[in-house]
């Protein structure tokens, strides 16, 4: 019901001063506490945009989906070749083919591994699957889980104006790091609070002409709307914790239907 009001109310325009983003409450009934928390699945990066690679003729919005990919990596301090790696090694795991890019990894890696298993040469069905990925460390998986996720689509499409501060190192990121996270942080904080009517409200802002440095590509994955959010609804009491999480659709018939 939220979230349908809020399309309702807003139709073109998706921000944290939504009811969507003010629902996180705690309600005691009797001696169970109980927590509602909703979250925008757009405030990420779309790791199955990467499926789009096509190392043979890569166009320029795939070559740019990797670069950004790329520059998330670095900063989160990986350094430049293990980062071009990953990027390869997530696309051999999302792309149908058994041939490993040059610096990618298909069938015969991980039946080398222990123990071995086979990619899946399909997109992602759920954020925790890059954990299978080689190369993908624990530690580096944490760093990521924040800014990174597993939408049923190949497109990218960053939502600005649901990004919190946390996030300033993806937004710096979508500049392939031309725009420094302290600068990013800044527009995130500056940020209108009913958010940025548009993309290109947004990118006016950027300073020094950092859009056109990154290319055409970044306006074309940015977003002021969004159509993905996840709720986790949490139950605690002194003997057990459970939480039931749902992962919800905006279908162009303004109904929010569970994915």
């Amino acid at each position: 019901r939220v979230l349908y009001q809020d399309m309702m109310d807003s139709p073109q325009k998706t921000s944290r001063a939504q009811y969507w983003a003010t629902q996180q409450k705690l309600w005691p009934i009797n001696e169970v506490a109980l927590r509602a928390e909703i979250r925008d699945e757009q405030a990420c990066f779309n790791l199955n945009s990467l499926q789009n690679h096509d190392e043979n003729n890569p166009d320029n919005l795939a070559k740019y989906r990797e670069q950004v990919f790329v520059s998330l990596l670095q900063g989160l301090e990986v350094d430049n070749l293990r980062a071009r790696k990953l990027a390869a090694t997530v696309e051999d795991w999302l792309d149908a083919n058994s041939d490993p890019q040059l610096l990618g990894a298909e069938d015969h890696d991980y039946m080398a591994l222990n123990p071995p298993y086979l990619p899946a040469n399909q997109p992602m069905r759920h954020l925790s699957e890059l954990r299978a990925v080689k190369g993908i460390s624990g530690e580096l998986y944490r760093a990521l889980k924040p800014l990174v996720c597993a939408l049923p689509e190949r497109s990218l499409a960053v939502n600005i104006n649901t990004l919190e501060e946390p996030q300033a190192p993806l937004l710096s990121a979508l500049f392939l790091n031309i725009l420094s996270v302290h600068s990013a942080r800044e527009l995130i904080k500056r940020r209108p609070s009913e958010g940025w009517k548009s993309v290109d409200e947004f990118l006016a802002l950027i300073p020094g002409g950092d859009e056109r440095i990154a290319g055409p590509e970044i306006s074309r994955s940015l977003s002021v709307n969004s159509d993905y959010f996840v709720s986790s609804l949490t139950i605690e009491n002194q003997q057990q914790h459970s939480r039931m999480i749902s992962h919800f659709y905006r279908a162009s018939d303004r109904k929010a239907i569970v994915r």
